[in-house]
């Protein structure tokens, strides 16, 4: 069974709620004018706002403080100079000992107020002076990291390492797609040790983290090859389709990560395919070589329906 969206309860407000924190969701398409499917693949239903989601739910979850806006422009004295994206200020803020886990007036801390604004330099002051990189503020499942802006590229990269190297966790896929944007699997490791759990991680169309690299990073075994060596379970996660990792290889490479994993060559999508069935397909050798030269996969199965058109070897 696939992995469920990190935000469930709030699954039936739209494609893609749980991908990233509804907060941010708000922060892009209400202030910056980006909208998040672009990102993440989120839309609302029925033409809802993301604020009008967020104001329902803070209801539901008994949140005292309702947004009047959004979160990460809401300004108040302990959170000025982020907002302005003065860290000299900050520093200053702090020394004269201002607490660095303090919650905004909208609910959220100051580290993830620097995070969803991009401002790298902020983010690193609070954690110079003690910021906790997995304190929650209000708004109960976000930490910190998980308000990585995908529209702030460089500062996230830099918040990112700095977040990790103090041992900040995180939960939303967003997060893990900047990360393996970043070019460097040892970051992936890094969020793996301090406690992220890749294998509950939920992509869109019930990917998981392993799918999702196979898929959007093709030409990059390396990070399928980290995720399938640090969580091998994956190697046999079915999403919504049924599909393996492993019937998303495309390249040797994946083939040889998913199946260095553990990962099942006989399995079954949703109609009927295996990978041997569609490697062969694909008529690219060097795809079904390996799979016919795995001692797991099952060839006596594949001569038995060689010809059956649907779920078959050949097309039909």
């Amino acid at each position: 069974m696939p992995p469920r969206p990190l935000d469930y309860n709030v699954w039936q407000y739209g494609t893609g709620i749980g991908n990233m924190p509804l907060e941010l969701c708000e922060h892009l398409s209400e202030c910056k004018g980006v909208a998040a499917r672009v990102h993440m693949f989120v839309q609302p239903n029925n033409g809802q706002s993301f604020h009008q989601i967020l104001s329902t739910q803070a209801r539901v979850r008994g949140i005292p403080r309702i947004p009047v806006g959004c979160l990460f422009e809401y300004d108040y004295d302990d959170s000025k100079s982020i907002i302005c994206g003065n860290h000299q200020q900050l520093e200053r803020d702090l020394q004269s000992g201002m607490n660095p886990n303090v919650t905004t007036e909208a609910g959220i801390t100051l580290l993830s107020l620097a995070v969803g604004r991009g401002e790298a330099e902020c983010a690193r002051v609070l954690l110079e002076y003690g910021a906790d990189p997995n304190l929650r503020g209000d708004w109960q499942i976000a930490l910190p990291l998980d308000y990585t802006s995908p529209i702030h590229p460089l500062p996230a990269r830099m918040t990112i390492q700095q977040l990790l190297l103090h041992g900040a966790r995180f939960q939303y896929p967003s997060v893990f797609a900047a990360i393996c944007s970043i070019n460097d699997t040892r970051y992936v490791r890094q969020a793996v040790d301090n406690g992220t759990n890749l294998a509950a991680m939920c992509f869109p169309d019930g990917n998981t983290a392993l799918h999702f690299a196979a898929r959007a990073y093709s030409d990059r075994p390396d990070i399928a090859d980290t995720v399938a060596e640090l969580v091998p379970a994956l190697a046999n996660s079915r999403n919504d389709r049924d599909e393996t990792p492993l019937h998303l290889a495309v390249t040797p490479a994946l083939q040889d990560a998913m199946l260095r994993a553990g990962a099942n060559p006989n399995v079954r999508d949703r109609d009927g395919d295996t990978p041997v069935h569609l490697a062969i397909r694909s008529q690219t050798i060097d795809l079904i070589r390996p799979l016919l030269n795995s001692r797991r996969t099952d060839i006596e199965g594949m001569q038995n329906d060689a010809c059956e058109g649907p779920g078959g070897l050949l097309p039909a």
